[in-house]
């Protein structure tokens, strides 16, 4: 193939800076903007390589333009997926943050540049701007680095897709937050709590037991040292981030949720523990990165997780699939506790709890009896005496 003329290429770089500065998440764009122009480069790349490739085809519809590049070995299921989604927020010229998590854009980021790297060879042309280069380094420290590194580590399947998890109006707005307020060593704690329907005789114990915790972690010496940051969710069918990771401030001056009767409803009888579990274990996987590619700093993270029954409903992920990711962890040495605590019943037994402990690759478990009207705070006390305990 005869090299592009100058010009040609010059024209096509200022193209794709311009396209990548809000892809990228100009501060000047709202979330879902930004989102919605990595779509419209994703296609503008994809007219723009079509362009000049086949020159007599500039006006091949898109999905048509999908298929071509796939069979030049270009394009993979999933940026197929990506990219039709996208095209068809753009065409109604909308688009709904709350179907997208962070992670689902920075990996069609990478594809994206996957895209330019291929014309780059394909064409042997020399796209040299130091924009492109900024743009491919800052992806590597990204999300999308986190889950890749996953998959040929073969922790996650080559073949799955973070956008099947559940998601919510909160998990469109995540962002680790505080990242130049970090002392000493940061300890990020995550805590899972049973929203099913099962709960709904123990709500108010439980909404008193998690603000009774939060006190006590905001008392701890790790909390007055500014180290601990902590993420919640609550699950039945769906997970619901109450609050993503932030730092918690020992005069409650924080980000941090207190449950009550409004935010902690339970009322749905299946219980998606995996999927929820896997959810949270991810996001603290992809916060471990960041630190680690950032500030060349290991945290210590602590998981909770409290339930009073099995897990026969999840839909996408299975123990053994929130083992690995827990394993992966603690050879990275950055899981420094681990707990399930449970609620004994004829259904949910003390053996059941022990074998759902060694099925997630737990360290720890606690049986409690539901029918003591202090052993939901005895749980959450026990949570909090857990984050207290790790040194920083």
């Amino acid at each position: 193939m005869k090299r592009k003329q100058p010009s040609q290429l010059k024209q096509f770089e200022k193209e794709m800076i311009e396209c990548w500065h809000q892809a990228m998440g100009n501060e000047t764009l709202p979330y879902g903007d930004s989102i919605l122009q990595a779509g419209l480069f994703a296609e503008r790349i994809c007219r723009a390589l079509h362009i000049r490739l086949y020159k007599n085809s500039s006006n091949l519809e898109f999905l048509k333009l999908i298929q071509l590049f796939r069979k030049n070995g270009v394009f993979d299921n999933q940026i197929e997926s990506y990219l039709n989604h996208f095209r068809k927020d753009a065409n109604q010229r909308r688009h709904n943050t709350t179907a997208f998590e962070k992670m689902y854009l920075d990996i069609s980021r990478q594809k994206m540049m996957h895209i330019l790297n291929w014309y780059i060879d394909y064409t042997k042309a020399r796209v040299s701007n130091p924009e492109i280069k900024k743009y491919s380094e800052k992806l590597a420290k990204n999300a999308a680095s986190t889950f890749l590194n996953l998959q040929q580590t073969g922790v996650i399947s080559e073949d799955e897709m973070y956008d099947k998890l559940p998601l919510n109006k909160e998990i469109g707005d995540y962002e680790f937050q505080n990242k130049d307020h970090i002392r000493r060593t940061p300890v990020y704690a995550g805590l899972l709590i049973d929203e099913s329907g099962s709960m709904r005789y123990e709500k108010q114990k439980v909404i008193d037991g998690q603000n009774e915790a939060v006190k006590a972690i905001r008392g701890s010496l790790v909390c007055r040292k500014k180290s601990l940051h902590l993420i919640q969710q609550t699950f039945h069918e769906e997970t619901t981030i109450i609050n993503p990771l932030v730092l918690v401030d020992a005069k409650g001056n924080d980000q941090v949720t207190m449950l009550n009767g409004k935010n902690y409803n339970p009322f749905n009888r299946v219980t998606h523990l995996y999927d929820s579990l896997h959810q949270l274990v991810m996001l603290l996987t992809r916060e471990s990165d960041y630190l680690r590619a950032t500030k060349s700093r290991k945290p210590q993270i602590s998981i909770g997780v409290m339930s009073d029954g099995f897990d026969y409903t999840s839909e996408h992920y299975k123990a053994s699939d929130v083992k690995r990711l827990i394993n992966n962890l603690k050879n990275q040495g950055v899981l420094k506790s681990s707990v399930i605590i449970g609620w004994e019943s004829e259904q949910f037994t003390r053996d059941h709890l022990i074998s759902l402990k060694n099925d997630l690759g737990f360290d720890e478990y606690l049986s409690l009896d539901i029918s003591d009207p202090k052993s939901i705070r005895s749980a959450f006390r026990f949570w909090s005496q857990m984050i207290e305990n790790l040194e920083v």
